[in-house]
């Protein structure tokens, strides 16, 4: 509402109005002004009257309306922030829940989409002084980790890197919509950048509730950051020895009580020390790393992959029973013969490995029993030349497949 929209109409109009009834009904009553001109100087008056009574009319409503949007603009703040409480509060049950950084930030999104009209979403975070996005939703698609990097749009990537080079907050225009991007960490919490996609018009709102949960996002982060640093392997992203020491005796005794098979791969790169030597140790981590990815690919969602040690890897098959176990194992070793390995100087580098398969046999007391089967069974896949597949049967090692 301006000013001028304010302003009562004149007084000095009003008084005018009341004057020149007056001087009029005076004339007649003194028979000294014709009666003609008195009516035609009364419909003059009338006509003035009824322009001030409009006048006012308009006045008050635009009063009317200026109350009411002063009043909806209270309420409007106040809803904003009983939102963004909640929202912290909710948040902050997702640090004990107990789920990973992808779960994590994908529930974060959702709690977020409960609150603002979300049309895309991103969390990333800080990791070897890069941004990993663990969560990404862009339309009708959403992905974790690997996956969430080839839907996230690169222009919002770029933009997400530069705000965090900087500590701070942006915005970008989409068509219709605008991405709200904004820094967050600290000394208590992980650091990352979350992206919100919304409407023109929730622009505001969305910025105003999201610099509310930034400390509770970065807290709900940590804490499975620190379970990841506990049980995950940092070079390959696989689980680590130390977790697979927890974890495969729980295995084992589901697949015990079950009665249902459980098979365990064991493989090892070839010639991993001949490629440290005449690449370097960083080409050698890239190899390592790469291989583990390779083994996530050809892997189903339930099973598990661990690094074993060095150059070593060791996966556990639920429900796999040898001859589907092998067919695996195979596949494994065809996709890391098949996957290119540079050097730093861009020369191709011959990357093969050997793999060990035993399944869990009534006779295997413990996890460690079958392993050391299906290690046997990887060394002799070593003795007969490498890049193949071993089994191992309860009382010795067979070999079933060459490369």
């Amino acid at each position: 509402m301006s000013d001028s929209e304010r302003r009562p109409p004149s007084l000095l109009a009003a008084f005018l109005i009341g004057v020149g009834c007056f001087a009029v009904a005076w004339g007649l009553y003194c028979e000294r002004l014709p009666m003609k001109t008195a009516l035609f100087v009364l419909f003059a008056l009338c006509g003035l009257s009824v322009g001030m009574l409009a006048e006012c009319w308009r006045w008050i409503r635009c009063c009317a309306r200026y109350l009411r949007s002063v009043r909806f603009g209270e309420v409007e703040g106040l809803r904003r922030e009983i939102t963004a409480l909640t929202l912290e509060r909710e948040i902050s049950l997702v640090a004990a829940s107990g789920v990973d950084s992808a779960e994590a930030a994908q529930r974060i999104t959702e709690l977020l989409g409960l609150a603002l009209d979300i049309r895309g979403a991103a969390v990333l975070v800080a990791r070897r002084n890069s941004l990993l996005p663990l969560f990404v939703r862009w339309g009708r698609k959403s992905a974790q980790l690997e996956r969430a990097a080839t839907i996230l749009p690169p222009t919002l990537l770029s933009a997400a890197i530069n705000a965090y080079s900087r500590s701070a907050q942006t915005t970008v225009n989409i068509a219709r919509k605008t991405a709200v991007i904004i820094p967050f960490g600290g000394e208590d919490g992980a650091t990352g950048v979350l992206i919100v996609v919304v409407p023109k018009k929730q622009a505001d709102t969305a910025l105003y509730i999201c610099r509310q949960v930034l400390r509770p996002v970065s807290v709900a982060l940590r804490v499975p950051a620190l379970y990841e640093r506990a049980v995950f392997d940092a070079l390959t992203s696989l689980f680590s020895r130390r977790h697979l020491e927890a974890e495969l005796p729980r295995i084992v005794s589901e697949a015990k009580r079950t009665q249902h098979p459980l098979s365990i791969i064991m493989l090892d790169i070839d010639h991993f020390k001949r490629i440290n030597d005449t690449y370097g140790h960083q080409t050698g981590d890239e190899v390592l790393a790469k291989v583990a990815k390779v083994l996530r690919s050809c892997l189903r969602s339930y099973d598990t992959a661990f690094r074993y040690g060095g150059e070593e890897f060791c996966v556990a098959l639920p429900r796999t029973a040898l001859p589907a176990a092998v067919k695996v194992a195979e596949r494994i070793r065809k996709t890391v013969q098949k996957t290119e390995f540079l050097s730093a100087d861009g020369r191709k580098i011959p990357v093969t490995v050997s793999l060990g398969v035993a399944q869990l046999a009534p006779s295997d007391a413990n996890h460690a029993s079958v392993i050391e089967r299906a290690d046997a069974a990887l060394y002799e896949a070593k003795r007969a030349g490498r890049n193949r597949v071993v089994t191992a049967s309860a009382q010795s090692a067979q070999e079933v497949h060459n490369g």
